[in-house]
């Protein structure tokens, strides 16, 4: 799929219709908020009912919890008995069936917002802890996690960096194969010396590449993902999305802030499985 379309055209509603930019992902600010200098209209006292809104139907966006395996059928039942009959007479039988249990547990399908698989639109910026420069069709290869944050933040940016670090715990050695990737909603307050220390207070220091840029840089990266951004008197305003691309970097799903270490884990763990 051409790299120039507009990614989040190719995303549809649930209906089936079109949708337009502002109701893509899940957000933080309603949509028309805004000015052209990107910058909130103030209406007197409404900023902090605004402030990381969901919208006036949230629940509807929510993600279902990921029906894992049930109690008890991932293992052998028990007879009672610590022992297992036969356990030294046919351990290579015994080993063949618990390696069937577990691979008719793992997880298939992803959970989230399923997206049609096209194309994630490529962006070059600066990662501010480590001023190198990332281009995200340097990364194929790679499973990529997607997010934007802002350093300043108070409740859903810290939720979010802490899922991400559970869930990289928990996909374990094979998170080496995952681009952990934050771009900036804060143009103005995000800084290599801000990113640095929120990554640190993550514990994501060798995994989160918090990507910084001028105002019109990371404009171009909101508007290819949808990406509403707005600043308030006292809050940078904005949406509430976590996409995972896959090695090809196609679009795959897309989560919320309110998803679990767990279902993010297994999403992970779906891509990272695909070759």
């Amino acid at each position: 799929m051409d790299r120039d379309r507009s990614w989040i055209e190719a995303i549809p509603a649930p209906d089936g219709t079109g949708r337009s930019e502002c109701d893509r992902t899940r957000l933080h600010v309603p949509c028309g908020g805004t000015g052209g200098d990107g910058r909130r209209a103030e209406d007197p006292g409404d900023a902090e009912n605004d402030r990381h809104r969901g919208g006036a139907d949230d629940s509807e966006h929510r993600i279902p919890p990921l029906p894992f395996c049930r109690a008890g059928a991932c293992a052998p039942r028990s007879s009672g008995s610590s022992k297992l009959p036969g356990l030294r007479r046919f351990p290579l039988r015994l080993s063949l069936v618990l390696a069937a249990l577990m691979v008719a547990c793992t997880p298939t399908k992803l959970v989230g917002e399923v997206l049609p698989g096209a194309i994630a639109p490529d962006f070059t910026l600066t990662d501010g802890p480590t001023g190198q420069v990332v281009s995200l069709s340097a990364l194929r290869g790679n499973v990529v996690l997607l997010t934007f944050l802002y350093t300043s933040c108070l409740d859903v940016c810290p939720l979010t960096a802490e899922v991400i670090r559970s869930a990289r715990d928990r996909v374990g050695t094979s998170a080496r194969d995952v681009a952990f990737i934050a771009v900036s909603v804060d143009p103005v307050g995000d800084t290599p010396a801000t990113t640095r220390r929120f990554v640190a207070e993550h514990g994501l220091e060798s995994t989160l590449r918090y990507l910084i840029g001028s105002q019109a840089a990371l404009a171009r990266v909101w508007q290819e993902y949808g990406i509403a951004q707005a600043v308030s008197t006292k809050d940078v305003l904005h949406s509430d999305a976590i996409y995972l691309i896959d090695r090809t970097e196609h679009g795959r799903v897309l989560l919320h802030s309110d998803v679990t270490p767990e279902t993010l884990a297994t999403d992970l763990g779906i891509l990272l499985r695909e070759r």
